[in-house]
């Protein structure tokens, strides 16, 4: 019950501010109150009485009436799926089928939540055939921005050859120290050729595992 009432006045507080902008907000607050006095009451909103709130005001509802059903869709609709970070394999797999066919180099960042699912993925650089410059400034930027609790960094070699160059393995030491820094955690490092791909994480489990 204490939870309701919280809010109902949540409800009429906002339903004040949204009609602050009109000539009569009292009156047209009165119209509505007619129709839907509580969140659940608007929840359950037949068309023709939302119809009969647009007569009732001279139209002026309309456009708060299409906007709350707006907000009404975007809660319900599901975000894009862009996969998961389980494991580098299938990451792996994935991102040679997506740069397959690249002349340029192209590196890709993809951000994670708590559960290793993909909830951002994007070309943020493109280079020439053998180098892009790579600011890990921006990849952080990118990520927090996201809401990222991980991040994982993709780019291809167009010669197919997917073994890290000295310059690669230094980004990426660069990276996870920058990713540290901010409370990021950089799952990965991927080069992607043309058949196979390179993982930094599986490198670094094989060493453990030789030592």
């Amino acid at each position: 019950m204490q939870e309701e009432q919280v809010n109902n006045s949540q409800f009429n507080r906002l339903l004040d501010a949204a009609l602050q902008c009109f000539d009569d907000p009292q009156q047209l607050k009165t119209v509505w109150l007619q129709h839907c006095a509580t969140p659940q009451d608007f929840q359950n909103l037949a068309l023709e009485e939302e119809n009969e709130m647009v007569m009732q005001s001279k139209g002026q509802l309309g456009a708060l009436l299409a906007a709350m059903r707006l907000g009404q869709l975007m809660v319900a609709s599901r975000p894009i799926s862009y996969g998961t970070a389980y494991s580098s394999n299938g990451l792996g797999k994935l991102m040679i089928d997506r740069l397959a066919g690249e002349t340029c180099e192209e590196v890709v960042v993809a951000c994670t939540n708590v559960h290793n699912e993909i909830i951002d993925l994007k070309t943020m650089f493109r280079g020439g055939q053998a180098e892009c410059h790579v600011y890990p400034e921006e990849i952080l930027r990118y990520g927090l921005k996201s809401g990222a609790h991980g991040l994982v960094m993709i780019h291809n070699h167009p010669t197919g050859d997917p073994t890290p160059s000295e310059c690669d393995l230094k980004l990426m030491k660069r990276l996870h120290t920058a990713c540290t820094i901010v409370g990021l955690q950089l799952l990965d490092c991927l080069i992607t050729g043309k058949e196979n791909y390179y993982s930094l994480r599986e490198a670094e489990n094989r060493q453990c595992s030789a030592g």
